[in-house]
């Protein structure tokens, strides 16, 4: 079998553990999403040492202390990404704001363009349109007057501001660790990331109200545990055996396997338009990721 064959089998097992993760924090409303995010973030540092020590996934190696910058600049966004998710996911149905995180890879063009001088092309431009269409579509449902109170309908979800906004702190932290690839593994990366950024979120994620929030939940946070370290040592496998924009555009049908997560887990309503509109979304970020 061959390493990309290999590479792909592990970007859609990203894609099914990140579907899957998002489909236990749907369930885990009550939880304080500080408590996650610091769980989150824990999970990753100890991931990113089993990389690290596995020695074929990256190394220890830093050629220059502008990692460090970045790094610094990257903490807060890293925070604000899981934090918005989690939250997202835990006040609006997943089969509706799931599909909105694909949206990163549009935010990531006009910052792609002004920091590295990435100008998209016209199949880029398409993609945009196609993941506009989509965002459309997702809130269509019968009665409704027009395309535009299907947007109306989907923004009536708080959760999608929260999932936006993870959106654009992604595409900003995107560029940023695309510089920081350069300087040293995406394991040491991650391993940064993680551990200082779980001890800036230690004191909100333990203190008393938060650890409370979790009592009789120790099975769904299990879980939920299990896929996040599944979807970390994935991810990082997988990008290493594929070019980063065949596995981003692999890993991006979790937007899809969101909407069908959400009607088979948690019975979500208007199953049609919302997996309609993320096949949209998806088609949109494979152009935009692939030819853009």
């Amino acid at each position: 079998m061959s390493s990309g064959l290999i590479g792909a089998l592990f970007a859609f097992a990203t894609a099914i553990s990140s579907s899957a993760a998002s489909l236990q924090i749907s369930h885990l409303k009550s939880v304080s999403p500080a408590f996650l995010t610091f769980l989150k973030f824990c999970l990753g540092f100890v991931c990113a040492l089993l990389l690290l020590a596995v020695g074929y996934f990256g190394d220890w190696n830093v050629t220059s202390f502008l990692f460090f910058g970045l790094v610094v600049l990257a903490l807060p966004l890293e925070y604000l990404i899981a934090y918005f998710q989690t939250k997202a996911y835990q006040v609006s149905p997943q089969s509706l704001v799931g599909p909105l995180w694909g949206t990163s890879a549009i935010f990531a063009l006009p910052f792609a363009a002004l920091v590295l001088g990435e100008i998209p092309s016209l199949w880029g431009l398409i993609g945009v349109f196609l993941v506009i269409i989509g965002t459309f579509v997702l809130g269509w449902r019968a009665g409704l007057g027009n395309v535009f109170d299907s947007l109306r309908h989907v923004f009536k979800e708080k959760g999608a501001y929260y999932m936006l906004a993870a959106a654009l702190c992604g595409a900003l932290a995107t560029i940023i660790a695309k510089y920081a690839f350069t300087y040293a593994s995406p394991a040491l990366y991650l391993l940064f990331i993680s551990g200082l950024t779980a001890i800036i979120g230690i004191r909100a994620g333990l203190k008393q109200a938060s650890i409370a929030s979790a009592k009789g939940k120790g099975v769904r946070i299990t879980f939920l545990t299990l896929t996040q370290g599944v979807l970390l040592i994935t991810h990082f496998i997988g990008l290493s055996l594929l070019p980063a924009a065949y596995f981003l555009s692999i890993k991006r049908s979790s937007v899809v396997f969101d909407v069908v997560a959400g009607k088979i887990f948690s019975k979500d309503e208007n199953f049609g338009p919302r997996l309609l509109g993320a096949l949209f979304i998806f088609a949109g970020i494979l152009l935009t990721l692939l030819r853009g």
